[in-house]
């Protein structure tokens, strides 16, 4: 006996069609979520309405493009399903199809988890809610259009599946973040490239915050490959945010040493100074011995001064632990005497046991 059958005979001893269950579903909802199209149909044909929604505002529509489930999300279009619904967060059901996985913090907190042998196929889901009439630009409550949605969970082919479909590739979020933007974020070369081919993208076009999409590549450790597929579209490597940080500071700032040797020899400049007034080698010097090790390689300027005047040997030799990237700094030229705003030099406010080898270094010199 299939679900079907089991559906039919509960409607057959009573069973209430309009009853709900946890987060108040009707058994409409839980056919749909899982996937179960006999279901979802003989549920329609006994008087189901396709407009009821739930605690989040969804209705089954929502809960069959979810899960990918293209038979079902068939059958409630035919059945007259509103294509464009919007949930609590602005969500159509193209926007819950767009990720090409069943992603969902609701789903989570359920305390019997409904696992479904249906099989899944988003891209159908996809086609056939566009094919009914879903809106392509539709934005959900952070701004983002199902392209967006795609291109944030890194789902290369509905991202071009909506492309070819006609979704604006121009599009920006209320972050202001551009599809070239999320997919950077993702480090998927193909997906960047598919995005660049298309020529109404801006590949320097910037976030709320300033930053391009190389800034974004760069700051979550996009293969290099990706960075140096920006750049060669036109990615300006020296590109400046909100804060005057470059991409290369970026990298600097979590120790991404491939990504930071790339940007240096596609031409990012070493000596960027920030709105603090710091280079890349004043974050890197502080943790990152390989990447400050590079950044001298490549000319950096070891005694460089932030708007506190303080180079960056100041903030590396506070701390015992930094003692390599110490050395790195003081073999490369570091000026152990310079003096901050405050009148201290690094020797000053070195833990003791950095203090003592400086002193060594300088009289082994």
């Amino acid at each position: 006996m299939g679900h079907a059958d089991i559906v039919k005979l509960l409607l057959e001893h009573g069973a209430n069609l309009h009853s709900r269950a946890t987060f108040t579903w009707t058994p409409l909802h839980l056919a749909a979520h899982g996937g179960h199209a006999e279901c979802v149909r003989l549920l329609l044909g006994c008087g189901a309405n396709t407009a009821t929604d739930d605690v989040l505002k969804r209705t089954p529509l929502h809960w069959a493009a979810c899960g990918g489930y293209v038979e079902a999300v068939q059958v409630l279009l035919e059945a007259g399903a509103d294509v464009n619904a919007r949930d609590y967060n602005n969500y159509t059901p193209l926007h819950l199809a767009a990720p090409g996985l069943f992603e969902d913090d609701w789903y989570r907190q359920l305390p019997v988890k409904i696992i479904s042998e249906v099989p899944t196929d988003f891209l159908g889901c996809i086609a056939a809610l566009v094919e009914a009439g879903a809106d392509l630009n539709a934005r959900d409550f952070e701004g983002n259009t199902p392209l967006l949605v795609a291109g944030e969970t890194n789902h290369l082919k509905g991202v071009h599946l909506l492309r070819e479909l006609g979704s604006d590739m121009s599009v920006i979020n209320n972050r202001r973040e551009t599809i070239l933007h999320l997919v950077c974020g993702s480090g998927d070369l193909e997906a960047i490239e598919t995005v660049l081919d298309a020529q109404s993208v801006c590949v320097n076009a910037r976030s709320k915050f300033g930053r391009t999409p190389l800034h974004v590549a760069a700051a979550r450790q996009a293969p290099v490959k990706c960075l140096e597929a920006v750049v060669a579209r036109g990615g300006d490597v020296n590109a400046r945010d909100s804060r005057l940080r470059t991409p290369l500071h970026k990298t600097a700032m979590i120790g991404y040493h491939s990504g930071l040797e790339a940007l240096l020899r596609l031409g990012a400049d070493p000596a960027a100074r920030d709105r603090g007034g710091k280079t890349p080698l004043h974050y890197a010097g502080a943790l990152f011995e390989r990447c400050a090790h590079t950044l001298l390689r490549y000319r950096a300027p070891v005694n460089a001064r932030d708007n506190k005047l303080r180079t960056p040997l100041f903030y590396t030799a506070r701390t015992f632990s930094f003692m390599p990237c110490v050395s790195v700094l003081v073999e490369g030229g570091a000026d152990r005497h310079a003096r901050d705003c405050d009148g201290r030099t690094p020797i000053d406010v070195a833990h003791p046991d950095v203090a003592l080898f400086m002193s060594k270094y300088a009289l082994a010199g």
